[in-house]
């Protein structure tokens, strides 16, 4: 792999739309003009465009947080939640949920610093629970839901299911799904789907709540 293309992360995210690198989160300052503002807009769209595992905030500060601007984020503690909460979760032996097209995604602009939401986050308030994980060569399931400080209690999201263990069906594999009430067990959708062409699982528009969902993936 040239130099240049393995340390362009846009690169990467749509050169390699299979490859399950770890999830990444991000926290970033529209006025910082060190680390830079602008080139994190085609990240973004990479990242989602390849049903990568990420999580993005961005708010007013300059570079390290020195700025008379709010620093959203940080002083509300969501960095430091955000970063014990992955650490705490993430296993290298362990599936996961991949979201893109979240219903409550803020807007980061086109890469000034004056246009889009001036606070926000993409995927910041989506979590799963990773004791809920079933990986087994028919069934992919797992629990999803909002963080409790989500501006909504509802929402809709893509979800992809990465660094599969076991459930490893071939592209092309029909699949059928559904999503229920983690506290009733009611099912509130359910369809079919297929593996994509990379051997990507994704699932469209799964309602998402903050008392939890179940999204459940099997072969017929």
């Amino acid at each position: 792999m040239p130099i240049l293309e393995r340390l362009n992360a846009t690169a990467l995210a749509s050169l390699y739309p299979a490859w399950d690198f770890a999830p990444v989160w991000m926290f970033n300052g529209r006025n910082d003009t060190v680390v830079g503002w602008r080139e994190k807009i085609p990240f973004y769209d990479a990242m989602q465009a390849s049903n990568h595992g990420w999580a993005f905030y961005w708010d007013l500060r300059a570079h390290g947080g020195r700025s008379t601007e709010p620093r959203a984020w940080r002083e509300g503690g969501t960095e430091e939640e955000t970063f014990a909460w992955m650490v705490e979760t993430l296993r290298l032996d362990q599936s996961y949920p991949a979201f893109s097209a979240c219903s409550i995604d803020d807007d980061p602009g086109e890469g000034h610093s004056s246009d889009g939401d001036p606070i926000g986050t993409i995927n910041g308030y989506l979590r799963w629970d990773p004791a809920t994980t079933e990986d087994a060569e028919g069934r992919w399931s797992i629990e999803i839901r909002l963080a409790e400080k989500s501006p909504t209690e509802d929402c809709t999201v893509d979800v992809t299911a990465r660094r599969r263990q076991l459930f490893r069906p071939e592209p092309g594999t029909p699949l059928r799904f559904a999503v229920r009430s983690a506290s009733t067990g009611g099912i509130l959708l359910s369809g079919e789907t297929e593996v994509d062409p990379n051997g990507l699982v994704t699932v469209p528009e799964i309602p998402i709540t903050v008392g939890g969902v179940r999204l459940i993936v099997e072969t017929p």
